[in-house]
């Protein structure tokens, strides 16, 4: 699932993927409060600072901002299901971000024979 490389590049947006069956629902990004725990890419708990942003699902922090992403919810090849997040910024069009993943469906569809669709909050 490497393709979506391809279109952070050439987006320059960052882009996160997940395998959705492993992480639940309701996944919301949060500031951290002062002590919380997660797991790093190394499999090891440790505590964030008050303040970084993370995303959370219902009973674990999936995702430290743009750095480390919970082992438990990389994909692999018995992924059967995924969520991927796009992110922008105060300056990033609601046109482009559809535009970048309208790119990631397409190639989801052609190379890797799924079915994708988009699915946002305002």
């Amino acid at each position: 699932m490497h393709l979506y490389y391809i279109v952070t590049l050439d987006s320059r947006l960052p882009i996160f993927i997940y395998d959705k069956d492993k992480i639940g629902n309701n996944i919301i990004l949060k500031l951290a409060e002062n002590g919380e725990k997660y797991i790093s890419k190394t499999g090891e708990e440790k505590k964030l600072i008050k303040g970084e942003y993370i995303y959370k699902s219902e009973n674990e922090i999936i995702q430290k901002l743009e750095t480390e992403q919970n082992p438990k919810t990389l994909i692999t090849k018995n992924t059967k299901n995924i969520l991927i997040i796009i992110e922008g910024s105060e300056a990033t069009s609601f046109e482009y971000l559809m535009e970048v993943a309208s790119e990631i469906i397409d190639l989801i569809n052609t190379y890797c024979l799924g079915t994708a669709k988009i699915i946002y909050n305002k």
